[in-house]
């Protein structure tokens, strides 16, 4: 396959996700920081789906081709026992697909977790120094709208050593 481009990942601060999702931190001692809006369903017939997502370490260089959404839902994942991940975001042309250009890559830390705003076009998750589990939240309703999956010009990842 024709590689389109080469994205090396940078560590995440904390605006890079914006405006296609939201990079949960840890808050200073003491401190409750609620994350209510980016979270909230936009169906009022989607149950909320709470799931463990057990995955495999990325290798140092990977090529891939497939990218997924969930056009009325935002999805958030939860580093239960992970080191480090791999979050790779785009956003959507006004048609609703893909747009490369804005494809982006970013190492998050194990205490750090990610959600990404409804329609927002990612690659699924990946840890990056060995087997990990996540906690996943989703809003569902079990129709074509729950989960889209999209083949895109295979596109290539670098991931650098801890």
């Amino acid at each position: 396959p024709r590689i389109r481009s080469s994205l090396p990942h940078r560590s995440m601060p904390a605006c890079a996700l914006s405006p296609v999702g939201h990079l949960l931190a840890p808050p200073s001692p003491g401190v409750r920081e609620n994350f209510r809006d980016p979270i909230c369903s936009c169906r009022p017939s989607a149950k909320t789906n709470l799931g463990l997502v057990f995955e495999h370490p990325a290798a140092i260089q990977f090529s891939a081709a497939m990218l997924e959404r969930h056009p009325l839902s935002p999805q958030s994942f939860f580093p239960l026992s992970v080191q480090r991940y791999l979050v790779v975001v785009c956003g959507a042309h006004n048609n609703g697909d893909p747009n490369l250009d804005s494809l982006d890559a970013f190492e998050c830390r194990g205490d750090q977790a990610v959600t990404y705003t409804a329609g927002t076009w990612h690659m699924g998750i990946k840890t990056l120094d060995a087997p990990g589990v996540f906690a996943m939240l989703v809003h569902e309703d079990n129709s074509a709208l729950d989960c889209e999956f999209r083949e895109v010009e295979p596109f290539e990842v670098r991931v650098s050593a801890a």
